[in-house]
């Protein structure tokens, strides 16, 4: 009995269909290429034409936001940076 063809695998050009809930398979010779792991977060900035997805910067500010008062308080991280700031003059 002949072999059932299968279905060409997606091209290694990267074309991949997005699921019904939005999401995409990324080929696994780019997830090696860029490092891209479970948890690694992507960022897609728009272009004119489509976008490109690129590994999100890490350490951004925004995930900083509020993580110092943890450990100082206001009165202390504000004398610090005039301690800095008398330093770099």
């Amino acid at each position: 009995m002949p072999k059932k063809a299968h279905a060409p695998a997606e091209s290694s050009s990267g074309v991949r269909r997005v699921t019904s809930k939005g999401q995409i398979t990324i080929p696994s010779t780019v997830r090696r290429r860029y490092n891209i792991t479970t948890h690694t977060k992507l960022q897609f900035i728009p272009q004119s034409g489509g976008f490109v997805v690129v590994p999100a910067a890490e350490g951004a500010f925004k995930e900083l936001a509020g993580s110092a008062s943890k450990h100082w308080t206001v009165d202390e991280m504000l004398n610090r940076l005039d301690q800095l700031r008398k330093e770099n003059v």
